[in-house]
């Protein structure tokens, strides 16, 4: 729940913060899948995201380096946390 800068700016939907609660929060798989047919139901009807572009993400890492974590986000630097292996 919130406004930031990635996703579904603007949009916000008390029921579909509803239904992650729920499914957070649920332990039965049965349910879980009900709940999750019910998000992807919402965000289809409403379309507040529509994919206009995607990319692949590629990395080759030396095991000379070690601490590489990547941000699919991409809202931190990917050198963080990167060092030279003993």
């Amino acid at each position: 729940p919130g406004r930031w800068g990635w996703g579904a700016m603007g949009w916000e939907s008390e029921k579909m913060n509803r239904l992650i609660r729920k499914y957070f929060s649920t332990c039965n798989p049965a349910g879980a899948e009900r709940i999750r047919r019910d998000i992807i139901h919402m965000v289809q009807a409403d379309l507040p995201i529509i994919p206009l572009t995607w990319y692949d993400h590629y990395t080759a890492v030396s095991t000379r380096i070690k601490g590489l974590e990547l941000d699919p986000y991409e809202l931190r630097p990917y050198l963080e946390g990167l060092r030279w292996a003993d």
